[in-house]
This record gives C-alpha cells, structure tokens and sequence, in this order.
C-alpha cells in the first residue's frame, strides 16, 4: 500500500510511521498501563504535528501499530478515513513466523516484557525496539491463559486473531460508516472493481498502474511462499479458526501460494 500509494502526489503517506513511538503505546495502552488521555497527548506530538506540517492534500499511514489506537485517533482526527484490510490468516502467521523471527514475539522478549509488566518497580522497561513490544494478554482478555504456553508461532496466530478482533470491533462500533473501508487483500490484488472503491473512498482517481502495482508482492524482506506445516496448520486452526469464519475464510480450503515473480 505505501508504494501504491506514494505515487500519488496529492498524498503523503508512510508505512508505519513512528514505529518504535507508536508500537509500544499501543501495547501500554492493551495493557490498561496509560490512559486514553495520556495517548491522545502522545498522538498530538506525532500524528497531529505531522499532519498539521504535511504539505499534501492526504496525510495517510500504513500501520497495524495503529489499530489499538483507534478512540484516540478519532478524538484527534474526527473525520480520519480507516481502510481495514484483511487477509487469509494462514498466510500472515506464517509470513510473520518466517520472515521476522528476530522481530516477533521471540521468548527472550516476551519474558522481559512480561516481567517488566508484571513488576514495573523491580524490572528493566524494555526499550523501544520492536521486537519487544507486542501485545501479552492479561486478566479477562481473550487467549490470557492458553497464551502462556503458546510457542512463537501460536503468538503469531495470536497476533493476527487479535488485531482483527480489536479493528473489527473498531469498525463495527468506533468508526462512522461512512469512514470505514474493509477489504480483502486477495480482492485488493485481483479485482480492478476492488481497486477503484479503494481509491474512490481515499478520495484519488484511479489509475491503470495501481494495478501493475498491487499484481505483484512490494516491500517483501524475504520473497519466499512456503505453506504451513502439519503442526502449525494444526495450532493455526486451534487459535485461528473462529476469525477465519468471521472475516469470511475457511481453514478447510487450500491453502494458496504467493507468485513473487
């Protein structure tokens, strides 16, 4: 989306802006550990400076940091546009697994944040880097018990489960209609129909090129498809499979594979 999106000249658009800022407020603000108020605060020095100082027409983000954010964003941003887009969760765990083992809920980094959460007073914070700030349910939240004894690919799965959760919810019942978008990154990269409500409700004319654009992988780290195991198929489906229902998936199909050519 930030390579589509950057040849437009009307828009000003980042993928993952801010990143080792915005992560760890959103995982903070997951754990109840800051209130809405102290993120609002922390997004006005971000997002609402970069906005207010953007010389573009379109100031847009590309960044599932963001999706805990949301009630603060729209206190800052009223009229902000959110394009929700989804995809076949077998592809994003596996995706996330391989491609950033360093990055994604390694053991070592979970632990030091678990325990820094845990016992603030008496354990390091960890700092901004990436790989330790992501989300570690808690108390009532959902997975909190079976999270404990995930591997680093169950808390993959859990990662993708959970972020749909939260920006459904966001759509269904934060988000003004008329303000929202979802879609399907596998419609998005087919269907020129798809393409054209993408860019008519981001407000930019379509164009022939965003096609070629979107018809091949772009900011891949590592351009290799490999399909799930018979384990992790096996742990996706466990975690997994309610979310695949609920976003229009079936962990019964076959699984496809990525032409990175």
């Amino acid at each position: 989306m930030y390579k589509l999106l950057r040849t437009c000249p009307e828009i000003e658009v980042h993928h993952e802006y801010l990143c080792e800022y915005i992560q760890p407020l959103g995982v903070l603000r997951f754990a109840n550990r800051i209130t809405s108020n102290e993120v609002v605060e922390s997004l006005k020095q971000a997002h609402g400076a970069a906005v207010s100082l953007s010389k573009q027409e379109i100031w847009i983000d590309a960044s599932n940091k963001l999706t805990w954010l949301v009630p603060e964003l729209l206190t800052i941003f009223p009229d902000a546009l959110f394009v929700n887009i989804v995809r076949d969760g077998r592809k994003v765990a596996g995706s996330y697994y391989r491609k950033l083992p360093h990055e994604i809920y390694d053991d070592r980094s979970v632990e030091l944040l678990k325990s820094w959460l845990h016992d603030p007073d008496h354990n390091i914070k960890p700092p901004p880097e990436k790989r330790y700030w992501w989300n570690i349910p808690t108390n009532e939240q959902p997975f909190a018990d079976a999270f404990e004894e995930f591997d680093q690919f169950e808390r993959c799965v859990y990662h993708w489960v959970e972020s749909n959760r939260v920006a459904k919810f966001a759509c269904d019942n934060l988000i003004p209609n008329t303000q929202s978008l979802t879609l399907k990154l596998e419609d998005l990269t087919t269907s020129i129909e798809t393409q054209k409500n993408l860019m008519s409700f981001i407000g930019v004319p379509f164009r022939q090129e965003f096609s070629n654009l979107l018809h091949r992988p772009e900011n891949v780290i590592v351009p290799l498809d490999v399909k799930l195991n018979v384990k992790q198929t096996q742990q996706f489906v466990t975690i997994g499979s309610n979310m695949m229902e609920v976003l229009g998936y079936s962990v019964d199909s076959e699984e496809y594979r990525v032409d990175y050519r």
